[in-house]
């Protein structure tokens, strides 16, 4: 007999193959179950669309009134994220039977009545749109498939093990192939699943509670029932950190192969997945294998990309400085800004004079993406850094498959479905995360959902709490462990389980720290300290006066600050002014255009809160604006933009990047841009330094800050020569110290915004 048995995931395949090579007879064919739903249907002379190219095509069947009542932005960024809404809730009607009809009648608001009005005319034009280019979308296979008979014809018998939900639509494909072949369905019912016990009964099949049945799908007729007699016996642990959970979890495998489990037949789950970067930090045994893979996007070449796509939205000159560490030309980055837009073609080959081209290629999966985006958008035009989101887009779906042969399993409880493991080991069983069910419909409340009837929040919680029940019974040896720190509360599941709440785990560190006794952190003290041998700024310098433990962190340890994805405001001023000057202006009108036109080239990304700034930054402009066009007419010409000068002062080698310096017939004025308060004398040097590197290049300096958002108001630095005398004295110091204590500073005041307030331990918070 010809026997095609359908499971849930790949993993569940390979076990139920190894079980199947114990027996005697003919084995039947395994398959998946989308693999097998996607070759039971035929949808004559169309395309699958592709899932970047539909959000193009979904964007076309807009009409002016859907975008402005739905309040859809239909810039490429945020239309990327709103546009996935909208697919999932197109799918989820389709799958579920559901028309707009019944949801009209679901709610009487005639606000509710438009708005699904608008969603089903979008549905329309969509489905207008594919037809035109030949293409199909997900969301309409139920209304468009007809059966592969010559497929499912080939089997005398189909099997499905069904672990979860079955959505109406699959239902009434397994009931039509129950009319051509004979179909059997195995399930396992339980108090978290009455919803599909009463599918079932729809279908005349009334399955017994709390039982592993089989039964014909054809005939209806139930075959076999195993009462479910096992029982969660399930310890259970709490932590005060979540991070301890790595050492509870590692001590509990270690008893449940003392215990005689076999180590490949333990399995550490993660609700949430990003627990697994904890234990991969500490798996350097090389014990773990990681079932979901590693994500691409914490890669080198994906970490280049998005350092790109974040300074065009930041402009920080720390991320320039990141690029050139990975071997980028930061002169070639302000390409990406643009305006013309361009082929695909060009933008790879842009990829490719940054050095960043063949890095990506390495992976063998990228190749094969780069061809099908290449097709997608073969006659497409885009912007640079529109470009770049699309790609980076494609990449972050990227895994790489774990190739390290440990032998626990890590993986999350979807991945769980249709297997059965000997030991389990589950992290994160806390409220909010067991199950973790996102409520995240922008279209449909619960009121609505249950009306129409279409699975609710209760229902998908209903559906995970299944997994770890299944799960926990079939175990010889289970344990749970949560985090009890803060806010934190154990999970309500676990009192549907029939378990308590956690005891305290005294954690065994030595089992993350290979036995390092851990000390309290003294004052560091810094050895062997050479000055001369650094390039000094006014900024390390003014670190050094102001705080030694932040100068320490900072230019000894070389402890990198965390990267915000916020504009740096100060920074982008700076490059408008540096584009801007690059020409001269005759009248006011023409300055202020062009600095209208460059803020936004520079923030072409729309939201609400870019879009205030960008307003904000044209308005306290214009002040700057009037007073360029005295100061130009009265003889003064912009000669230096942005220029980094090099000298010696007291014997120690200082670098400066000076701003801007403009002369007329006599004089010269080195000019530094001020969107902020102006510096105190004291600890910072910056025009000191400013007058030593431009020592003999310019007659009759004078140096001014020129507050750009305050009318641009020129500041004199005083006590200049007092300052220099200081900076003298303070490199005379610095040539003479040899080492130093690296405390931290007296003023908490400086450490509210400073970088290393954690590792200080400093912080009103703390």
């Amino acid at each position: 007999m010809n026997e095609l048995h359908i499971y849930s995931t790949s993993r569940s395949i390979r076990q139920a193959y190894e079980i199947q090579k114990l027996s005697n007879g003919f084995m039947p064919t395994l398959m998946r179950m989308d693999e097998f739903e996607n070759r039971s249907l035929f949808i004559d002379n169309k395309e699958q669309v592709d899932k970047l190219q539909r959000v193009f095509l979904l964007q076309k069947a807009l009409t002016k009134e859907s975008i402005k009542s739905l309040k859809i932005d239909t810039s490429l960024v945020r239309f990327f994220t709103k546009s996935d809404a909208i697919f999932k809730f197109f799918e989820e009607l389709s799958v579920e039977m559901v028309s707009f009809e019944t949801l009209r009648n679901a709610d009487a608001y005639t606000e509710f009545v438009e708005h699904i009005d608008l969603l089903e005319a979008l549905f329309v034009n969509y489905k207008i749109i594919l037809d035109e280019h030949n293409l199909y979308d997900r969301a309409y296979v139920p209304t468009l498939y007809s059966l592969n008979i010559g497929f499912i014809g080939n089997f005398s018998k189909i099997r499905v093990l069904v672990d979860g939900y079955l959505s109406r639509f699959e239902m009434v494909l397994l009931d039509e192939i129950s009319k051509v072949v004979r179909l059997e369905i195995e399930y396992l019912t339980s108090d978290f699943n009455h919803k599909m016990q009463e599918r079932f009964k729809e279908y005349g099949v009334d399955l017994p509670s709390n039982s592993n049945v089989l039964f014909d799908f054809t005939s209806k007729q139930i075959l076999k029932t195993n009462v479910n007699s096992d029982e969660v016996s399930t310890c259970v642990y709490s932590v005060e950190q979540r991070i301890e959970q790595v050492a509870v979890a590692f001590e509990e495998a270690n008893k449940m192969v003392e215990a005689g489990i076999e180590v490949k037949k333990i399995v550490i789950v993660v609700p949430d997945e990003s627990f697994k970067d904890y234990l991969l930090a500490y798996n350097g045994a090389n014990n773990l294998n990681f079932a979901m893979g590693y994500d691409y996007s914490n890669s080198q070449p994906f970490k280049v990309l998005d350092v790109i796509q974040r300074y065009s939205k930041s402009y920080d000159k720390e991320d320039l400085k990141l690029l050139e560490f990975y071997g980028v030309d930061g002169s070639k980055v302000d390409t990406l800004m643009s305006t013309q837009k361009t082929k695909q073609n060009e933008f790879f080959g842009y990829l490719n004079d940054l050095n960043i081209l063949e890095q990506l290629e390495k992976n063998s999966d990228i190749p094969s993406l780069r061809l099908r985006f290449e097709r997608v958008f073969k006659d497409s035009e885009f912007l640079l850094r529109e470009w770049l989101f699309l790609w980076l887009t494609v990449l972050k779906d990227v895994t790489v498959d774990d190739s390290s042969g440990g032998l626990i399993t890590v993986m999350g409880v979807l991945e769980t479905r249709g297997i059965d493991f000997d030991g389990v080991i589950v992290v994160d069983f806390n409220d909010g995360t067991v199950p973790s069910v996102l409520n995240k419909d922008m279209f449909l409340n619960s009121q609505v959902r249950e009306f129409a009837s279409l699975p609710t929040i209760k229902d998908r919680e209903s559906l995970q709490k299944q997994y770890y029940n299944r799960l926990l019974q079939k175990a010889k040896m289970s344990s749970v462990i949560y985090v009890s720190s803060q806010n934190n509360l154990p999970s309500r599941f676990l009192f549907e389980l029939g378990l308590s709440k956690g005891k305290s785990y005294d954690v065994a560190n030595n089992l993350l720290y290979d036995n390092v006794k851990l000390t309290e952190e003294k004052d560091p003290v810094v050895t062997s300290f050479d000055a001369s041998s650094m390039k000094w700024s006014n900024s390390r310098l003014s670190t050094y006066l102001k705080c030694k433990r932040k100068f320490y962190y900072k230019y000894i340890e070389d402890i990198k600050a965390k990267k915000s994805d916020e504009l740096n405001e100060g920074e982008f001023l700076h490059k408008v002014l540096e584009n801007v000057h690059a020409s001269t202006y005759e009248s006011y009108k023409n300055l202020n255009i062009a600095i209208e036109k460059e803020i936004d080239r520079l923030l072409p990304l729309d939201s609400s809160m870019l879009n205030y700034k960008k307003m904000f930054f044209k308005e306290k402009l214009k002040g700057y604006v009037d007073w360029s066009m005295k100061h130009f007419k009265d003889g003064w010409e912009v000669v230096v933009r942005e220029k980094n000068y090099e000298a010696e002062i007291g014997g120690l080698k200082f670098t400066g990047r000076v701003d801007r310096i403009d002369t007329n017939d006599v004089s010269t004025l080195v000019l530094d841009y001020k969107s902020g308060k102006t510096p105190k004398s004291g600890t910072d040097f910056q025009m000191s330094i400013y007058s030593r590197l431009l020592k003999g290049k310019y007659q009759n300096i004078e140096f001014a800050y020129v507050k750009i958002l305050e009318n641009g108001k020129l500041d004199y630095p005083k006590d200049l020569e007092e300052q220099d005398n200081l900076l003298d004295t303070v490199c005379e110091e610095l040539t003479e110290t040899k080492e130093f204590l690296a405390r931290r500073c007296d003023e908490l005041k400086e450490c509210k915004f400073c970088d290393y307030v954690l590792l200080c331990e400093r912080g009103e918070y703390l």
